[in-house]
């Protein structure tokens, strides 16, 4: 390493200074609004879907109940060749008992994918702690280094200008 800092603008230091001010300022918002989102994102599954679908289930379990009963109200006849042919009404049936083993199946993964939303949440977190440590130590210290040596270099130029106006007197 040289024994000089080859420093050519004290001004680019301050520039360089009040950009990493913005930049710990947007990172900290950035912070915010991630840890937000987050648990915005768990308590969506662990609030909002694991209530919803266990009432869609129960819902269409019911609409499956109704559909079964429209159908053999209709088939229910004196005799058989009055019979109709009821082509909605097992049409009607059949999207019930889809629907029943659709909502089924997301209660299910609910339950299932939650455990997995929970870790990688945590894990997220932890990730944005050590971002969130840089920003609140890191980066506040590396400003506070640039204060230092931005008035130290003031100081320096000072001297100079002063030690060279007073040898050409």
């Amino acid at each position: 390493m040289s024994g000089s800092a080859q420093v050519t603008s004290i001004d680019a230091l301050r520039r360089f200074r009040s950009a990493l001010i913005r930049y710990v300022e947007t990172l900290q918002s950035c912070l915010d609004s991630l840890k937000s989102e987050s648990n915005r994102g768990l308590d969506w599954v662990e609030s909002d879907r694991l209530s919803y679908w266990p009432a869609q289930v129960r819902m269409a379990g019911e609409a499956l109940v109704e559909a079964q009963n429209r159908l053999q109200a209709k088939q229910v006849t004196i005799r058989p060749e009055d019979r109709p042919p009821c082509t909605e009404e097992k049409k009607a049936v059949q999207l019930a008992k889809q629907r029943k083993a659709f909502t089924e199946r997301q209660y299910a993964n609910t339950r299932r994918w939650l455990p997995v939303v929970r870790h990688e949440t945590e894990e997220f977190r932890g990730m944005l702690g050590k971002v969130a440590n840089m920003v609140d130590c890191d980066l506040p210290k590396a400003i506070a280094v640039l204060h230092k040596m931005i008035e130290a270099l003031d100081k320096y130029a000072e001297s100079s200008v002063q030690s060279k106006s007073s040898t050409s007197e």
